[in-house]
């Protein structure tokens, strides 16, 4: 998963059937910093819950193909939760050299229920 802050959505009158009830939005993938990181990509929201300016996590290729159990969707990117919160423990940075995040959340997931 990696991060992400949403920066619009797209409209579409016609969509793959999979995609219907879903909203496609244009997220922008940040760094730890909260820095853009790369070009914007299109990632579907199952849940139809994020807005512009959130921060998100999303999972991409295949990941985001399978989301929805039994209902495989043509997508590269899908939006799995909203951020709350997060920081960053700048030791663990540069002893490992990936993001370590220590995060609160609410996932789509859970809201629905």
């Amino acid at each position: 998963m990696d991060l992400a802050r949403v920066i619009g959505c797209v409209v579409s009158t016609e969509k793959h059937k999979s995609l219907v009830g879903s909203k496609l939005c244009v997220i922008q993938p940040i760094n730890e910093n909260g820095e853009d990181v790369g070009a914007p990509i299109i990632a579907v929201d199952i849940k139809s819950q994020v807005g512009s300016g959130e921060t998100v996590y999303y999972v991409a290729s295949g990941d985001a193909a399978l989301l929805e159990e039994g209902k495989p969707m043509p997508v590269d990117a899908a939006v799995v939760g909203i951020v709350d919160t997060y920081e960053t423990d700048p030791s663990l940075l540069k002893s490992v050299g990936s993001l370590r995040c220590y995060r609160k959340y609410r996932s789509n997931k859970t809201e629905s229920s």
